[in-house]
C-alpha cells in the first residue's frame, strides 16, 4: 500500500539544458537524455536530444554562417541534401518547404533514411542568413509518423514549444 501511494505521487522531472554562448535552452523530462559530448563555445553550439527507448533524437546547432554571396542558399541546400542522400542508397528527400518557427524562417527538408535503428523520418529545419546559421534536426522511426512532414509525435510537441533559440 505505501509502495502504491509513492508510485502515485511520483512525477516525471524536467531537466534543463542551457547554453552559457547562446539563447538555446531545451527543456526535457526523463525519458530523453543529452547525448553526450555537446559543444557551447562562442562559435559553435551542438546539442542534442535522445530518446532512450527507440532513439528518436532532436539535434541543435548554431555556429557562424558562410556569406550567402559565397554560398547562397539554393547551392547549399544542394549540398545537404546530396550529402543526407548518398549515406545510404534507400534514403530519399520527401518533402523541402518553407517553414516560420519561433518567429524565424527555416528551410524544411523531411527525409526517409535507413538507420543503424531502423527506417526513420528525419526533419532537418535549416535557418541562414549569411551571419548565423541554425539547424533544428528532428528524427524518429517510421512508424511513430503516419503522414511525413504533417505529423509528429507528441513526444517532440513539448521539447519543441518550450525551446529558446
Amino acid at each position: 500500500m505505501l509502495l502504491n501511494s509513492l508510485l502515485s505521487c511520483s512525477k516525471i522531472s524536467d531537466e534543463i539544458w542551457q547554453s552559457a554562448n547562446s539563447n538555446i535552452q531545451l527543456k526535457f523530462d526523463n525519458n530523453w537524455e543529452l547525448i553526450k559530448p555537446f559543444v557551447d563555445t562562442e562559435d559553435k553550439v551542438l546539442v542534442g536530444l535522445t530518446d532512450r527507448g527507440d532513439h528518436s533524437s532532436i539535434v541543435v546547432k548554431f555556429e557562424d554562417d558562410v556569406s550567402k554571396e559565397v554560398l547562397s542558399d539554393e547551392n547549399y541546400m544542394d549540398a545537404f541534401k546530396s550529402q543526407m542522400l548518398k549515406a545510404n542508397s534507400g534514403n530519399k528527400l520527401l518533402i523541402q518547404d518553407e517553414i516560420v518557427f519561433k518567429d524565424r524562417k527555416f528551410t524544411r527538408l523531411v527525409f526517409f533514411m535507413n538507420t543503424k535503428y531502423g527506417d526513420f523520418i528525419v526533419t532537418n529545419n535549416i535557418s541562414r542568413d549569411g551571419i548565423k546559421f541554425l539547424s533544428i534536426q528532428v528524427s524518429c522511426p517510421k512508424d511513430l509518423i503516419k503522414t511525413p512532414g504533417k505529423d509528429m509525435p507528441d513526444k517532440f510537441d513539448r521539447i519543441l514549444s518550450d525551446m529558446k533559440i
